[in-house]
């Protein structure tokens, strides 16, 4: 049971190791993606209208709702624009929804060419909102959605990200109706003024279902975390070990009007409270633990350096240990036999033993007894006797 521990644990090791870096690899294409559009998107809302292409026009296909809101009208095979109620939207910003028609290519061929990425969206300080695909953004978003309120677009101001580099944000409910989500986003700059956040937005249910599809063996299963303990990634497997669950999606009744989180009892390192394992898994990189949550597992993590995140490997203990205990019960089977079968063995050999040594005693002490019986008759001057015919050859001759 050691030798198989030993190795278990360590191909454990190598496994969050290696599925680690897989998921880095795909997220670290997203975000090297989302420096592509922060860039794209900074050459073509930056070209002034009449120069190197930019249009001077009035643009087309937009229309102010009877909340005040400007918004794209229809789907022109490309994306949909929100411009909030909450600022006036006059002719400069009609102008600025204009030259967003331009970020479309840039959006449909990043999300065309990443299957985990859902959407794509451009958002500005003044809450203007391109999002790729097109949907119905009236019967989505609040009239007067305050964009920058919300950690879409906060996390990548100078106050959370001072180095203006591509962040990924916590697990939140995506306004736009796709549910549980996390966003690759990068801020947009106009010299020192935060003009907007580009972003790349992957639901939890595609990384659960395409980056934590794993195949682990003992019956285990994977789990992604956040930097900060969020649980971004649970099959339905892990639920009951951990004793979290939520719905895939989030229950649209009203219109996302500020930031949803996931609850408390959906942080990993809140529900292990201050225990050893939560103290392990928060300060070092990659390690493995064995946890009495709900059963015995063994638990393996690994950092993905994009972003921060831990994945962990949990199978339990009795699955790895299954195979050397089914040998451990046959030997123990087997070696119940061999102690039954030597006892009936010495049982029936010692009886042999006896029967043969008591006919022995017999065979020799009983011309023993004849000779006995002639010296005694000798000695009362009964001097001749008659041999007689001893079965003992030695006796005989005596």
């Amino acid at each position: 049971i050691q030798a198989v521990r030993s190795l278990a644990e360590n191909q454990l090791a190598q496994l969050s190791l290696v599925e680690s870096k897989s998921i880095n690899h795909q997220l670290k294409s997203i975000s090297e993606a989302t420096d592509f559009l922060r860039n794209e998107t900074n050459r073509v809302m930056t070209t002034p209208p009449g120069k190197a292409g930019g249009n001077t026009d009035e643009p087309t296909g937009f229309a102010y709702a009877p909340s005040g809101v400007y918004y794209s009208t229809h789907d022109e095979g490309g994306s949909a624009l929100f411009y909030s109620a909450i600022v006036p939207v006059g002719a400069p910003e009609r102008m600025k929804a204009g030259r967003s028609k331009g970020l479309d290519p840039a959006f449909k061929g990043v999300k065309e060419s990443f299957p985990l990425i859902v959407q794509v969206y451009y958002n500005t300080h003044d809450s203007l909102n391109r999002i790729y695909p097109y949907f119905d953004v009236l019967s989505q978003y609040e009239p007067k959605m305050d964009i920058p309120s919300f950690n879409f677009y906060y996390e990548a101001d100078a106050a959370h990200n001072p180095s203006r580099k591509v962040v990924w944000t916590d697990v939140y409910v995506d306004p736009a109706g796709q549910g549980w989500m996390t966003s690759c986003i990068a801020p947009v700059y106009a010299g020192d003024f935060l003009e907007g956040v580009v972003g790349s937005d992957v639901t939890v249910g595609t990384i659960v279902n395409d980056v934590l599809n794993l195949n682990i063996p003992w019956g285990g299963y994977g789990m992604l975390v956040s930097r900060d303990g969020a649980i971004i990634a649970l099959p339905k497997a892990g639920e009951d070990d951990w004793g979290v669950k939520q719905s895939a999606q989030h229950n649209y009744l009203t219109t996302i009007k500020q930031d949803t989180f996931q609850p408390e009892t959906f942080n990993l390192y809140k529900h292990l409270g201050n225990t050893g394992l939560s103290t392990h898994i928060r300060k070092n990189a990659d390690g493995i633990n064995h946890s009495m949550f709900a059963q015995k597992s063994i638990i393996s993590w690994a950092t993905i350096p994009e972003t921060g995140w831990k994945l962990l490997v949990v199978v339990p203990e009795e699955n790895i240990y299954q195979p050397v205990q089914a040998l451990s019960d046959r030997l123990n089977s087997i070696a119940w036999l061999m102690i039954f079968g030597m006892l009936m063995f010495y049982s029936i050999f010692f009886t042999l033993l006896y029967r043969r040594a008591k006919r022995m005693s017999h065979f020799v002490s009983e011309p023993l007894m004849r000779i006995d019986a002639m010296v005694s008759s000798i000695a009362r001057g009964q001097y001749h006797q008659q041999v007689p015919e001893l079965a003992v050859s030695e006796l005989h001759h005596t």
